[in-house]
Protein backbone atom coordinates (compact mmCIF):
# COMPACT_ATOMS: atom_id res chain seq x y z
CA UNK A 1 0.00 0.00 0.00
CA UNK A 2 1.72 3.19 -1.13
CA UNK A 3 1.77 6.10 1.28
CA UNK A 4 0.02 9.27 0.22
CA UNK A 5 2.15 11.85 -1.53
CA UNK A 6 1.67 15.59 -1.89
CA UNK A 7 2.89 17.89 -4.61
CA UNK A 8 4.26 21.33 -3.78
CA UNK A 9 4.39 24.27 -6.12
CA UNK A 10 7.52 26.36 -5.91
CA UNK A 11 8.48 29.46 -7.82
CA UNK A 12 10.89 28.41 -10.58
CA UNK A 13 13.79 30.20 -8.86
CA UNK A 14 13.21 28.28 -5.60
CA UNK A 15 12.85 24.99 -7.47
CA UNK A 16 16.20 25.67 -9.14
CA UNK A 17 17.74 26.42 -5.73
CA UNK A 18 16.34 23.16 -4.35
CA UNK A 19 17.84 21.22 -7.28
CA UNK A 20 21.20 22.95 -6.70
CA UNK A 21 21.09 22.17 -2.96
CA UNK A 22 20.25 18.52 -3.64
CA UNK A 23 23.00 18.21 -6.27
CA UNK A 24 25.58 19.84 -3.98
CA UNK A 25 24.60 17.55 -1.10
CA UNK A 26 24.60 14.50 -3.38
CA UNK A 27 21.00 13.63 -2.54
CA UNK A 28 17.54 13.78 -4.09
CA UNK A 29 15.34 16.84 -3.71
CA UNK A 30 13.21 14.92 -1.20
CA UNK A 31 16.27 14.04 0.85
CA UNK A 32 17.43 17.68 0.73
CA UNK A 33 14.04 18.73 2.08
CA UNK A 34 14.35 16.11 4.84
CA UNK A 35 17.75 17.55 5.80
CA UNK A 36 16.17 21.00 6.11
CA UNK A 37 13.27 19.60 8.15
CA UNK A 38 15.66 17.80 10.51
CA UNK A 39 17.59 21.03 11.03
CA UNK A 40 14.30 22.74 11.96
CA UNK A 41 13.50 19.89 14.40
CA UNK A 42 16.94 20.19 16.02
CA UNK A 43 16.56 23.95 16.50
CA UNK A 44 13.03 23.55 17.85
CA UNK A 45 11.40 25.44 14.98
CA UNK A 46 9.06 22.49 14.37
CA UNK A 47 7.98 19.62 16.61
CA UNK A 48 9.66 16.22 16.34
CA UNK A 49 6.56 14.49 14.98
CA UNK A 50 5.87 12.72 11.71
CA UNK A 51 2.24 13.27 10.64
CA UNK A 52 0.44 9.96 10.09
CA UNK A 53 3.13 8.10 12.08
CA UNK A 54 2.24 8.67 15.71
CA UNK A 55 4.34 7.42 18.62
CA UNK A 56 2.83 7.64 22.11
CA UNK A 57 3.31 6.23 25.60
CA UNK A 58 0.35 4.22 26.89
CA UNK A 59 0.48 2.95 30.49
CA UNK A 60 4.14 1.96 30.34
CA UNK A 61 3.91 0.68 26.78
CA UNK A 62 4.39 2.26 23.38
CA UNK A 63 1.54 2.86 20.96
CA UNK A 64 2.32 3.29 17.26
CA UNK A 65 0.27 4.51 14.35
CA UNK A 66 1.62 3.81 10.86
CA UNK A 67 0.06 5.74 8.01
CA UNK A 68 -3.06 6.29 10.13
CA UNK A 69 -3.46 2.66 11.32
CA UNK A 70 -2.98 2.03 15.05
CA UNK A 71 -0.95 -1.04 15.95
CA UNK A 72 -1.15 -3.09 19.15
CA UNK A 73 0.70 -1.54 22.10
CA UNK A 74 4.22 -2.93 22.55
CA UNK A 75 6.65 -3.01 25.44
CA UNK A 76 9.80 -0.88 25.50
CA UNK A 77 12.10 -3.79 24.59
CA UNK A 78 10.17 -4.57 21.40
CA UNK A 79 9.99 -0.85 20.61
CA UNK A 80 13.79 -0.62 20.83
CA UNK A 81 14.13 -3.57 18.39
CA UNK A 82 11.71 -1.96 15.93
CA UNK A 83 13.62 1.33 16.21
CA UNK A 84 16.87 -0.55 15.43
CA UNK A 85 15.25 -2.14 12.37
CA UNK A 86 13.99 1.22 11.10
CA UNK A 87 17.36 2.87 11.70
CA UNK A 88 19.13 0.05 9.86
CA UNK A 89 16.72 0.24 6.91
CA UNK A 90 17.12 4.01 6.73
CA UNK A 91 20.90 4.07 6.93
CA UNK A 92 22.59 0.78 6.02
CA UNK A 93 20.23 -1.73 4.38
CA UNK A 94 20.63 -1.83 0.61
CA UNK A 95 17.60 -3.94 -0.35
CA UNK A 96 15.41 -6.77 0.85
CA UNK A 97 13.70 -7.52 4.13
CA UNK A 98 15.02 -7.35 7.64
CA UNK A 99 14.50 -9.78 10.49
CA UNK A 100 10.82 -10.44 11.31
CA UNK A 101 9.84 -9.24 14.79
CA UNK A 102 7.21 -11.39 16.50
CA UNK A 103 5.19 -10.08 19.40
CA UNK A 104 1.88 -10.74 21.09
CA UNK A 105 -0.72 -8.36 22.37
CA UNK A 106 0.95 -6.17 24.98
CA UNK A 107 4.24 -7.90 24.27
CA UNK A 108 3.30 -11.41 25.43
CA UNK A 109 0.99 -14.34 24.59
CA UNK A 110 -2.31 -14.06 22.75
CA UNK A 111 -2.49 -13.36 19.04
CA UNK A 112 0.93 -12.77 17.57
CA UNK A 113 1.95 -10.12 15.12
CA UNK A 114 4.84 -10.22 12.70
CA UNK A 115 6.50 -6.92 11.80
CA UNK A 116 9.10 -6.70 9.05
CA UNK A 117 11.02 -3.61 7.96
CA UNK A 118 12.55 -3.74 4.50
CA UNK A 119 13.82 -1.71 1.58
CA UNK A 120 11.96 -1.35 -1.70
CA UNK A 121 13.74 0.81 -4.26
CA UNK A 122 14.92 3.95 -2.49
CA UNK A 123 12.25 3.69 0.20
CA UNK A 124 11.49 1.74 3.34
CA UNK A 125 8.41 -0.43 3.87
CA UNK A 126 7.05 -1.55 7.23
CA UNK A 127 4.73 -4.55 7.09
CA UNK A 128 2.69 -5.83 10.03
CA UNK A 129 0.63 -8.98 9.79
CA UNK A 130 -1.61 -10.61 12.38
CA UNK A 131 -0.63 -14.24 12.94
CA UNK A 132 -1.96 -17.23 14.86
CA UNK A 133 0.42 -20.04 15.82
CA UNK A 134 2.94 -18.76 13.27
CA UNK A 135 0.46 -18.70 10.38
CA UNK A 136 -1.11 -15.67 8.76
CA UNK A 137 -4.78 -15.28 9.63
CA UNK A 138 -6.72 -15.02 6.39
CA UNK A 139 -9.05 -12.39 7.76
CA UNK A 140 -6.31 -10.96 9.96
CA UNK A 141 -5.07 -7.47 9.74
CA UNK A 142 -2.20 -6.63 7.42
CA UNK A 143 -0.75 -3.15 7.42
CA UNK A 144 1.94 -1.81 5.11
CA UNK A 145 3.41 1.65 5.31
CA UNK A 146 5.93 3.11 2.91
CA UNK A 147 8.28 5.93 3.80
CA UNK A 148 11.54 7.53 2.78
CA UNK A 149 14.80 6.49 4.41
CA UNK A 150 14.82 9.80 6.27
CA UNK A 151 11.32 9.19 7.60
CA UNK A 152 12.43 5.74 8.82
CA UNK A 153 15.33 7.31 10.74
CA UNK A 154 13.01 9.98 12.19
CA UNK A 155 10.45 7.38 13.25
CA UNK A 156 13.21 5.24 14.80
CA UNK A 157 14.36 8.21 16.88
CA UNK A 158 10.81 8.96 18.03
CA UNK A 159 10.16 5.31 18.96
CA UNK A 160 13.50 5.05 20.78
CA UNK A 161 12.79 8.24 22.75
CA UNK A 162 9.33 7.01 23.74
CA UNK A 163 10.68 3.58 24.73
CA UNK A 164 13.49 5.08 26.79
CA UNK A 165 11.02 7.29 28.66
CA UNK A 166 8.25 4.66 29.02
Amino acid sequence: MPSPVAMMKLPAARAEQMKTLARDLGVTATEALEILLNRAIKTGDIADVLPGFEVRRESGQIGLTLDGTSLPAINADIAHHIAEDLEHAGTAMKHGKGVPRWFGRNGYGGTDFMLVVGRVGTGVVVSLEEMEQGQAIGAGRKVQAAMTRGMAVDLARQIRNAATNA
